[in-house]
């Protein structure tokens, strides 16, 4: 009877998942309406990831252990480009590489490695399910920003914007969101706290560069196509 009632749930988690995901809704509230003010076109070269090899990373100390799927940089570096030229200033810093992040650092350190997961074993769950041909699309060019405040060489507090840029995509065939739930699986099998890591919280986007940091969820940013302010034209 248990397991029956493992399978429905299953079942129903899926379907919900499929019709309900907040990337699915966003596509259409807010992908398609932003402003087209810089006339951003990105080249459908940003697709291959299947032509990039798949990069490990990790090590023993934090923020050194998380999973990626590696894109082309070209692609990216050519929106980068035009983005700190413009709204940018010229400001921005950037890392010199493409991904989209599968599995955060955080996410690793604080909640996986605890319940005793390796990155040896998320990574080869990563190759098992052919990370690198991972299907994506492209939805916009987004910002996160927040105020923080500074202190300047006088003590007085200043407020200072922190922007991160990034392009946001749409985890079209949820086949990376299946990485997660295989390593969701795994978690909970070894007695991981199943609402501390949830599969489906999750945004999936292209960084493209920062004006003093990149910004997380921690700071308070979400990075889903709520964030969009630029159209991102793939040609």
């Amino acid at each position: 009877m248990f397991k029956l009632f493992l399978v429905a749930t299953t079942l129903v988690h899926t379907a919900l998942s499929s019709l309900y995901s907040p990337s699915y809704q966003h596509l259409g509230r807010f992908g398609s309406s932003c402003p087209n003010d810089l006339n951003l076109t990105i080249s459908s070269e940003i697709y291959n990831g299947n032509k990039m090899p798949f990069l490990k990373f990790e090590g023993d100390k934090p923020f050194m252990s998380y999973l990626q799927m590696t894109l082309p940089y070209e692609p990216a570096s050519q929106v980068f480009k035009a983005i700190n030229s413009t709204v940018g200033k010229g400001l921005l810093l950037n890392r010199g590489e493409a991904h989209i992040t599968i599995i955060t650092p955080p996410e690793f350190d604080n909640i996986l490695k605890p319940a005793g997961v390796t990155m040896k074993e998320i990574n080869q769950i990563a190759i098992d399910k052919d990370i690198q041909n991972s299907r994506f699309q492209v939805v916009c060019m987004g910002r996160a920003r927040i105020n923080q405040s500074a202190v300047s060489s006088t003590g007085a507090s200043q407020p200072t914007v922190l922007d991160s840029y990034m392009i946001i995509v749409w985890d079209s065939h949820n086949d990376l969101r299946r990485i997660r739930e295989k390593i969701f699986s795994l978690y909970v099998s070894k007695g991981g706290e199943r609402s501390l890591f949830d599969p489906d919280n999750f945004s999936p986007h292209i960084t493209l560069g920062f004006n003093v940091r990149d910004l997380f969820v921690e700071d308070g940013v979400y990075k889903g196509a709520n964030a969009c302010i630029e159209t991102l034209t793939v040609v």
